[in-house]
């Protein structure tokens, strides 16, 4: 029986369901299966259950817990999950080419919407109102789609350069649709207009989702005695604690995968490989570099919709052998890919060789590859805005760097450990007066709490 804390992490498949416990420095303590039956809640239960059965690891002993799922893609799929939406744009001109969920699948468009609306209202890249928010004509709104949204998103012009008008209008809301999810659309980065709207009408929609998962899920670990803080793992590979990821259940989208790529690089020790993951069903295919899972390059679609959400760039294929399975990666084999191969999975399901890869890493423990690559993930935070080109280089990166530092303590990371990832900058000079864009991400372990069970 483990004396010291650790994290455990579930991860949810469609077929089972791993459980493992490891301490902060990365041992394994413990590990098991379970047959998934669909259900988030009862898997995690049935999970942590086995796992706290299997003796090593004592209730009062765990200090985190980290569930990685599926829950956002199968209410997108299912669609009868999803919460009616209604989308608010505030813009200058409330005439547009392109209206809110224009181009969206009809059958998805169909659940989703509780109606569009634009109202005046935005910013221009210099921060700057061309129009008032138009407080009467959102009230009006509200009060004609009131009785059948069960979400709204808001969504501002410019909002990356002031999120005032969408903050405006949130308080409206709030107040005459009270308890109703409001999702604003600058949290999902600061270009592409389109593409920031329609991120936060889908994390609108799967806000009710959200909520009865990470419900369930904090009830199945109390009713199991752990009362540890619970975190989610994100599309990147990272952590959000639980109650920013029943806000934001897009951001989880694929943290199943991101878990299984990060767990696969963990158990061998390298940094830079393409990670297989094998099930009965067939094989996925990613590729990490510096330990962490390659996001999706170029436009980001999820559910046939384009998003600012980068995934990690995984193809499937029904067999790991022959020619279907290069087809299926030739396109992640682009210049510096790596030469390495690492395969995870249950250990009846692996192949006994791959083709296209002389050298194959079959690690140890490739069974838990999601669990363990979900338990021992660190907290990340992004932070993203427009600023003026005249502004000091050095004191932009420094603004942007404090404002993720400042996320990722919110999302559950150690205030004291934290560490800079990227700032990067790019300059807009297509936009007035040139202004540059420029992005801050960190990461750092998640604050452990060990309570008395």
């Amino acid at each position: 029986m483990t004396t010291g804390p650790v994290r455990v992490a579930v991860a949810l498949g469609n077929q089972r369901t791993e459980a493992a416990a490891v301490t902060p420095d990365g041992h394994p303590v413990a590990a098991v299966e379970t047959a998934a039956t669909g259900s988030a809640a009862a898997d995690v239960d049935a999970a942590l259950a086995r796992l706290l059965a299997a003796g090593p690891v004592r209730p009062g002993a765990v200090a985190a817990v980290v569930v990685a799922g599926n829950w956002a893609a199968t209410g997108l799929h299912r669609l009868g999950e999803l919460s009616p939406v209604l989308a608010v744009r505030l813009a200058a001109s409330p005439r547009s080419a392109f209206p809110p969920l224009a181009g969206w699948p009809e059958a998805l468009r169909t659940a989703v919407s509780a109606g569009e609306v634009i109202v005046s209202g935005g910013r221009t890249v210099d921060g700057s109102a061309p129009e008032p928010l138009d407080r009467t004509g959102l009230r009006d709104a509200l009060a004609h789609a009131g009785a059948t949204a069960a979400a709204v998103s808001v969504t501002g012009t410019f909002s990356g350069v002031s999120d005032a008008d969408e903050r405006a209008a949130e308080r409206i809301i709030e107040t005459a649709l009270p308890g109703l999810p409001v999702v604003l659309s600058h949290h999902f980065g600061v270009l592409g207009l389109l593409e920031r709207e329609n991120t936060a009408v889908l994390n609108a929609a799967l806000t009710g989702v959200g909520r009865r998962v990470t419900d369930a899920v904090a009830a199945a670990s109390r009713e199991r005695g752990v009362h540890a803080p619970c975190f989610v793992v994100r599309t990147d590979g990272t952590l959000m604690l639980a109650e920013h990821a029943a806000r934001f259940p897009l951001l989880t989208h694929a943290g199943c995968d991101a878990a299984w790529l990060r767990g696969g690089a963990l158990l061998t020790g390298v940094a830079e490989a393409f990670v297989c993951r094998v099930t009965r069903g067939g094989v996925a295919v990613g590729v990490v570099r510096a330990g962490r899972p390659r996001l999706t390059p170029g436009r980001r679609m999820i559910a046939g919709v384009p998003t600012t959400v980068a995934v990690p760039q995984v193809v499937t294929a029904r067999a790991a052998t022959g020619s279907r399975f290069l087809r299926a990666i030739e396109p992640m084999r682009d210049r510096g890919a790596p030469d390495q191969l690492v395969v995870v999975g249950p250990p009846d399901d692996l192949p006994a060789g791959l083709p296209g890869f002389d050298d194959v890493l079959r690690p140890r423990q490739g069974e838990f590859a999601a669990a363990l690559g979900a338990a021992l993930a660190p907290v990340g935070a992004t932070a993203e805005a427009i600023l003026p080109r005249g502004t000091p280089a050095g004191e932009r990166r420094a603004t942007l760097t404090r404002r993720a530092v400042e996320r990722a303590v919110g999302h559950g990371a150690d205030p004291d450990a934290i560490s800079v990832v990227e700032v990067s900058e790019l300059p807009l000079p297509y936009l007035p007066d040139s202004p540059v864009r420029v992005r801050a991400r960190v990461e750092g372990p998640p604050q452990l709490r060990v309570r008395p069970s």
